[in-house]
This record gives structure tokens, C-alpha cells and sequence, in this order.
């Protein structure tokens, strides 16, 4: 079969999984939620305002959530539509760069990773702005690739409303491309601009949250940022394998096309500077933007080690690389709502059964104690069929029992005793008590 031809089979392979990672309709986790609530409380205006909940998402995502909303209803369908479009999007402009890029026979396996990758699948149906940096970012590179300077400089504006890392892809892109600088004093203003009405106002409880993602002098930092990336949000298990595979793979460019691998690792380290100055944090889900540039080195770096140390080796490395992803992916077509901790992906918290289930055991004068993570959930689910109160019989409701502090329901639970009651769905349960 032609490479062309196995190219072309991934791409669809990888618009297929994101459907049905879409089309599984998974419940709302806890910050997907929050932010829900925020966009279908709030108007058009309401949304340019500082977000409920410790939220924080770029003010051209959130209308483009809201007017899915409004026409579509206020369901996950409607609430995920722009992120499963920008990671379809994705798809492709992946594979216009990967064409740039890389050589002929490494462009299969690039495809390959990024269609199977667990963590793009996943980003593509979350309630986040995630999937859109990634497309942004991919758009943006793309065009400096090509130099279409002015259609940069139009895109590159708008882009920055809609995604916050796109600042960093086109600072990069200024420190690789100094013949594309005319453009950026219109960039500046739209950056300005936005700083001053938006940026500037950001929670500051999300920079003590991702506290330990920012950059700190010190080599240990630096190693573990570079191996955890392919963790989280790599959501590779051999973080290893794939860290040795991308610096093969900076090298091999940089002597192939020192131009074209200066472009993509200059976002990268723009992005190292704001952490550095505690502005934006190096770490999980919010470099998720740069993972489609880690993805080309390695498969730049797979196809090198393929060439020098020859096919056999070549074989072994790529199957190892793809393996991993592959199995869960598509374990994952097949059974989307069954629990598969893995980093990279958020675990189910599946609120919507359990309050479905909750709602037929419900007898006359039954309570609900609502723990603390279980609130937004609750809130959005809800729909006022529950009544809250903390005597008589009590359902204790809980969940994100598996995400950042879920030791917190656990220990409430502990506190309350053996329920008489329980339904339990993967991240979520209610409990019943007599008080």
C-alpha cells in the first residue's frame, strides 16, 4: 500500500475516533461544569467579564460556546460542537504541516501519532478551549510556514481572542522569521488590546494553582518538565522512548532544515519565558498546543534512527511508540464510558447516571448533601428535581473522586459511616444515610 494511501486512511481514522469520542457523550467533569455554567448563565456581554468558579477561558471561545447554545441547546452536545470542530480542523492542518515538514516516510507515523494520540481524542469533546489552541496554533505555524504575511498578520489579530498560547506561537514565530516583523506592530495592538481589557484581569488563584508549572532555574526542573510533557499532556507511557525519539528527531531537522526546525522549537521556548516570568504555566493541559510540534520531532527522530541504524530498528521503535496510544484509543472506541485512568486524559466523573439513577430511588422526603466538587455537576444536572437539606434520609452526593484533592469527598464519606445505600457510576456515587 502507497504511504499516500496509509496517510490518507490515519487522517479518517483520526476524525473517526474524535466523533466517537464525541458521540459517547460522556457527563460533564468538574471543570467542565463550572465553565458550562458560566457560558449558559451568562449573555454575550456577561462572558467578557471576569469568570465564576475560578474559570478562565479566551473571550472569542466563549461566544463561540455560547452561540453553539443558543442554537443548539444547552446539552454536552451543543456545549463540546466547537471543540470537536477545531480538533477535526486539527486533523488536517496537522497533516498540511507534517507535509512541510518532514520527509515522505515519516509523514505516516506523524499522522499516526497524532490521530491516535489519547490526549487529542480526549481535548476534542471537553467543555475547554484546549482543542482550539491546538487547531490555532497548527493554522498559525502553517501560514508562517508558507509566509502568507498579511493573511498571518489578519489571523494572527484574531487568533489571540481566541487562544491564549497563540501569542506564544507568534512570538515564536517573530524570533525564527525576522522577515515577517512588518506585521507585528498590528499584532502588538490586538495583544495590547486584549491584555488591557481581559488578560490583566485573570484570577489569581489560577496561578497559585499551576504554581509548580512555572519555570524554576534549576536543571531538575528543566529535565522533569521535558519528560513529564510527554506525559501530561503527551499521555505517552514511554516518556522515555518518545523524549529520546524527539531529540533525535530536533537534531536530524536541525542539520536537514535548520529554518523549519528553528520555526517550531522558538513557540516552544517563548513559551519556556513566560513561564519563567510567572505568567503562563509549562505544564499539563495548557501546552497541550505545543504537542503537535513535539509529535513532528519524533517522528522525525524515529525516521532518522530508521535511516542510521536500519529498518529493523526503525520497525521496533515506531511499533513501541504506536502501541501504547493505539490500544487505548481504540479500546476506547469501543467501550468510551469505561474507566481507563491515564495521564493526559481526565478521568469519568459520570455525575448524569447517578443523579438519573438517584432520581428513580428518590422516596418522598429523601435529602441531598451536596460535597463540595459534586456542586457544579449537581448544578448543571439537577434542573431542581432534588431537594437539599441534611436530615431525615440523605443522599450523600460526591464526586471527582479521582481528580486533583479527591481524597476530600473520600474523607467525607469515611466521616459519615456505612451508607444503606449506594449508586455508584466511574468519579461519581450517591450514598444514602439516616441522620
Amino acid at each position: 500500500m502507497k504511504i499516500r494511501h496509509v496517510t490518507i486512511a490515519l487522517l479518517f481514522l483520526g476524525v473517526l475516533l474524535r466523533l466517537r469520542a464525541y458521540l459517547a457523550d460522556r457527563s460533564l467533569w468538574l471543570d467542565e461544569a463550572m465553565l458550562a455554567l458560566n457560558i449558559i448563565h451568562r449573555g454575550f456581554v456577561g462572558l467578557w467579564k471576569p469568570l465564576d468558579m475560578h474559570q478562565g477561558a479566551p473571550v472569542g471561545f466563549l461566544m463561540l460556546v455560547r452561540s453553539a447554545v443558543i442554537s443548539f441547546g444547552t446539552g454536552e452536545y451543543a456545549l463540546r460542537l466547537v471543540p470537536l470542530l477545531a480538533g477535526i480542523a486539527a486533523v488536517g492542518l496537522f497533516y498540511l504541516l507534517a507535509k512541510r515538514v518532514l520527509l515522505t516516510n515519516a509523514l505516516p507515523l506523524a499522522v499516526a501519532l497524532f490521530a491516535l494520540s489519547p490526549s487529542l481524542i480526549y481535548y476534542s469533546s471537553e467543555v475547554k478551549q484546549y482543542s482550539l489552541d491546538v487547531a490555532i496554533a497548527l493554522l498559525l505555524i502553517l501560514l508562517a510556514v508558507e509566509e502568507r504575511i498579511w493573511t498571518l498578520a489578519l489571523i494572527g489579530a484574531i487568533a489571540i481572542w481566541f487562544s491564549h498560547p497563540a501569542i506564544f506561537i507568534l512570538a515564536g514565530i517573530g524570533l525564527a522569521r525576522p522577515r515577517l516583523w512588518p506585521i507585528f506592530p498590528f499584532l502588538g495592538i490586538s495583544f495590547a488590546t486584549c491584555y488591557f481589557l481581559l488578560l490583566r484581569h485573570a484570577d489569581p488563584v489560577l496561578f497559585v494553582f499551576w504554581q509548580a508549572n512555572f519555570m524554576h532555574l534549576s536543571p531538575r526542573w528543566f529535565l522533569d518538565a521535558f519528560f513529564d510533557f510527554f506525559r501530561t499532556p503527551g499521555a505517552l507511557d514511554f516518556i522515555g522512548l518518545a523524549g529520546f525519539a524527539f531529540l533525535c528527531g530536533s537534531v536530524a531537522l536541525w542539520k536537514r532544515n535548520r529554518d523549519m526546525a528553528l520555526l517550531l522549537l522558538a513557540p516552544v521556548a517563548a513559551t519556556l519565558a513566560a513561564s519563567a516570568l510567572h505568567k503562563y504555566p509549562f505544564g499539563g493541559r495548557l501546552v497541550l498546543f505545543l504537542l503537535p510540534i513535539a509529535l513532528l520531532f519524533i517522528a522525525e527522530g524515529v525516521e532518522a534512527i530508521r535511516v542510521t541504524a536500519g529498518n529493523q530498528v526503525g520497525v521496533i521503535l515506531l511499533s513501541l511508540l504506536l502501541l501504547d496510544p493505539a490500544q487505548y484509543s481504540l479500546r476506547k472506541f469501543i467501550f468510551p464510558l469505561r474507566p481507563a485512568n491515564r495521564a493526559g486524559v481526565m478521568p469519568l466523573e459520570e455525575m448524569r447516571p447517578v443523579l438519573a439513577e438517584l432520581a428513580q430511588r428518590q422516596q418522598p422526603g429523601d435529602c441531598i448533601d451536596v460535597i463540595g466538587y459534586s456542586r457544579p455537576a449537581f448544578d448543571y444536572y439537577a434542573h431542581d428535581r432534588f431537594h437539599e437539606c441534611v436530615t431525615g434520609r440523605v443522599w450523600l452526593l460526591l464526586s471527582h473522586l479521582e481528580g486533583e484533592a479527591g481524597e476530600e469527598p473520600k474523607e467525607t464519606k469515611r466521616d459519615w459511616g456505612t451508607p444503606k445505600e449506594s449508586i455508584s457510576e466511574p468519579g461519581a456515587e450517591a450514598d444514602l444515610y439516616l441522620k
